[in-house]
């Protein structure tokens, strides 16, 4: 009985947290340095610039200064990279590896497809704010 008490409290909590891999399944986080580093120099560049969309994202989230973004960090829990793949306007299929980074107040996602997007910013809960596009031909 406490054992099937047990399983069942686990269950609730895996659901709760957002959980949405099964059980033992591959992390999809990457941490490959070429690939980390290419989704750094992507997303720093995309906060850099004066763009308008970037600007009012930066006031919309209260960044007065670029340092704000800083340090970059590589995300390597399971669970946040499986809640950064819903901002993917795909599914992402079993195995496939991609960066998330943590910059301040927000995190970033490269999609690993890059035909569509080349990957979302999002806030402290997942909520997709800016959507990077691929290249314009």
């Amino acid at each position: 009985m406490k054992v099937s008490s047990l399983l069942a409290a686990l269950l609730v909590a895996t659901i709760g947290a957002g959980y949405s891999r099964p059980l033992g399944a591959q992390a999809p986080c990457s941490i490959i340095p070429v690939m980390v580093d290419s989704a750094r120099d992507e997303v720093l560049s995309v906060l850099k610039n004066g763009g308008q969309v970037i600007t009012e994202l930066r006031h919309d989230l209260g960044v007065t200064r670029f340092e704000a973004f800083a340090p970059v960090q590589l995300v390597r829990d399971a669970t946040l990279c499986s809640r950064a793949a819903a901002g993917f306007r795909h599914e992402v299929s079993p195995g496939t590896r991609f960066v998330v980074l943590r910059l301040g107040p927000v995190y970033y996602a490269r999609d690993p497809d890059q035909r569509q997007d080349t990957g979302v910013i999002m806030d402290s809960t997942f909520k997709v704010l800016v959507r990077l596009g691929a290249a314009i031909p």
